[in-house]
């Protein structure tokens, strides 16, 4: 597999029947994305042709309006990781710059999908907009593709039941801490990576030490407790009872910790990835700190009980 950042790279000398072609943001690779990449490679290995992912860094809304771009379900790094994971010939993260969002949609059609990715079939969700404006849409690109010779397959987006699988749905989830549901849309746990820092060791002296993780800048879930796996450094998938809120027994402010199992090691400045299974209960004010640790003894037996059962 080859990886670019711009398609003015892309040299598609080595495939040279053409590609299959799919573009998108990908933010959380859900399992709508993954069901156009399966399409995708379905179609390449019957056509003969590569597989092209193109996906763009930062997410457009980072560029024109920081302050009001969504927050992010995987990280660059996360995201090329799981397309990668989609076994594509060539991943285009194409550096989105204002030079290239000013492109009009027939240069874009022209330069990166007909010159540089020598594109044959396009696969595309039904909503698909691109260019200057996003002024092009599948309308615009299955008139085009008469004219330079490509197809355009436009899918209906993947749905459950009530609604359809987007990135923006998965967020409403998780930000309500409804991360059990946001992972059977994912296809996998929802993960929020950061760095172990130091606390106040409240956890410890109540007789239940924490990591404290300051978070990256990925979607936090909404307070409360969780079910989770966590990694610290080498170690992997250790089972853990999470905390994410503001401590207002202890009146301490807001913090993430995790409680792991078995886990008796100094961890600071190690990375940590936090792998949510479900919600335990919401965040809430005990009278005092002694109901405070009963209630956090009764959470950790139930999330190790929860846990185990998914071994």
């Amino acid at each position: 597999m080859k990886i670019h950042t711009a398609y003015r790279d892309i040299s598609t000398d080595s495939i040279t029947s053409g590609t299959v072609v799919t573009i998108g943001n990908f933010d959380g690779v859900h399992l709508g994305h993954q069901t156009i990449f399966k399409n995708c490679t379905s179609i390449s290995k019957s056509r003969s042709l590569g597989f092209l992912i193109c996906t763009f860094e930062p997410h457009p809304a980072e560029l024109f309006a920081k302050d009001k771009a969504p927050v992010r379900l995987t990280l660059p790094r996360r995201k090329q990781a799981l397309l990668t994971d989609m076994s594509p010939d060539i991943l285009l993260i194409q550096d989105f710059t204002r030079e290239f969002a000013a492109m009009p949609p027939e240069r874009f059609v022209t330069d990166a999908l007909v010159k540089a990715m020598n594109a044959r079939v396009i696969v595309l969700g039904k909503n698909f907009r691109f260019g200057k404006d996003r002024a092009g849409d599948i309308a615009f690109l299955e008139r085009a593709g008469k004219t330079h010779g490509f197809e355009v397959i436009a899918e209906d987006l993947l749905s459950t039941p009530n609604e359809v699988i987007s990135s923006t749905r998965i967020r409403t989830h998780i930000s309500k801490g409804e991360v059990a549901l946001a992972n059977t849309l994912l296809g996998r746990h929802h993960e929020l990576p950061g760095t172990v820092v130091r606390g106040k060791q409240m956890g410890a002296r109540m007789g239940f030490p924490t990591l404290n993780i300051a978070p990256e800048n990925v979607m936090v879930p909404g307070d409360g407790i969780y079910a989770a796996f966590v990694d610290v450094g080498a170690d992997r998938q250790l089972p853990a009872a999470v905390y994410i809120g503001n401590r207002p027994t202890l009146n301490h402010g807001f913090s993430i910790e995790a409680h792991l199992f078995n886990f008796n090691r100094e961890a600071y400045n190690q990375p940590a990835v936090i792998h949510f299974v479900d919600h335990i209960r919401p965040n809430r004010k005990f009278e005092t700190v002694e109901r405070l640790q009963q209630q956090i003894a009764k959470d950790i037996e139930a999330i190790r009980q929860k846990l185990e059962n998914r071994s």
